[in-house]
């Protein structure tokens, strides 16, 4: 009879040791685990810094594109029509004898 109960024991005593194997081994699991969460975690906290730069960087261009597409208070081609418009008044072109003259202050007297 005490044997059996010793037996009863031994058992006990190993599936004890079994469990606190297991109990060890998921532990052990669980801090790799939580290592690797901490690591994706990290790498998602970089990889949204990136995105938002990104975007910062995508809406100033879109800035500087409707910079572009906006100019100041005339075109180009306006501003260079004009300063021809000022031109030609200041110095007036002619016709004599079938040929271009130029009246300028400087050819005048």
């Amino acid at each position: 009879m005490e044997e059996k109960k010793l037996e009863q024991k031994v058992q006990s005593s190993s599936q004890i040791i079994q469990i606190e194997t297991e109990i060890v081994e998921r532990e052990i699991m669980l801090a790799k685990k939580r290592k690797q969460l901490h690591s994706m975690n990290e790498k998602l906290r970089n990889l949204d810094a990136k995105v938002e730069n990104i975007v910062s960087q995508i809406e100033d261009l879109e800035d500087i594109k409707q910079e572009l597409r906006q100019p100041d208070k005339k075109s180009r081609a306006s501003q260079l029509s004009e300063k021809a418009l000022q031109s030609r008044k200041d110095n007036p072109t002619g016709f004599e004898n079938g040929k271009i003259t130029l009246t300028t202050p400087n050819m005048q007297g």
